[in-house]
């Protein structure tokens, strides 16, 4: 009889690829992140519409369920993150600047990834001040607040309004979700990108921060 601990994934990352890739998925960092192949990771049923927006894997897919635990818990901390996406779906990091970023806070991180980190210690400055630089050269919109806190919550009204004209109540994961995707919509970015539903919830709706009005 095989055991749970039989069937569980022992891939490696076939870094010979994933080196020359210059941009991954979150999900996908995580992974390298954690000397585990991301090809070898199962999402789990359903696991597309997790809360946050955050896939959800099968626990088989880590050699462990310490590590399973770890991917999860790396997988909120730079999904909070105001990271610089390279995707047009705002998913994607740039894969040297978050290895940079990842050393940066205390991860260990494999030997491969640790390589590759010094080239994006060099790309993040050019980065930040060409991002400084057209944000100085792009007027905002005129009939938005300069705060994108603001604009979150002014979108929040206009989605629960609408929610309930249709008899609909939302949670506040799933409203600051569909407001991510409006703000991408209006090209609002936060001060280091653009700005995922996370973040709005923790900066901008949660607890006192917002307070429907029906």
């Amino acid at each position: 009889m095989t055991s749970n601990d039989d069937k569980r994934a022992t891939s490696l990352p076939d870094w010979d690829l994933w080196r020359h890739m210059p941009s991954v998925a979150l999900w996908q960092f995580c992974a390298l992140s954690l000397d585990v192949d991301p090809d070898s990771l199962e999402v789990r049923p359903g696991g597309w519409m997790s809360p946050g927006g955050r896939l959800s894997f099968e626990p088989c897919s880590f050699p462990s369920d310490e590590l399973a635990a770890t991917f999860d818990k790396r997988y909120r901390v730079l999904d909070g993150q105001e990271y610089r996406t390279t995707g047009r779906d705002y998913d994607e990091v740039d894969l040297a600047v978050c290895a940079a970023w990842a050393l940066s806070i205390g991860w260990d991180i494999p030997a491969e990834l640790r390589a590759l980190a010094a080239c994006g210690e060099a790309r993040q400055p050019a980065a930040s001040a060409a991002l400084g630089a057209q944000e100085q050269t792009e007027p905002s919109g005129k009939s938005e607040p300069r705060d994108w806190q603001e604009v979150a919550r002014a979108i929040a009204d206009e989605l629960d309004k609408k929610d309930a004209i249709a008899g609909a109540h939302d949670s506040v994961t799933n409203i600051a979700d569909r407001v991510a995707a409006e703000l991408r919509d209006r090209k609002t970015r936060g001060p280091r990108g653009p700005l995922s539903g996370a973040t709005i919830l923790r900066e901008a709706l949660q607890g006192r921060k917002w307070k429907r009005k029906r």
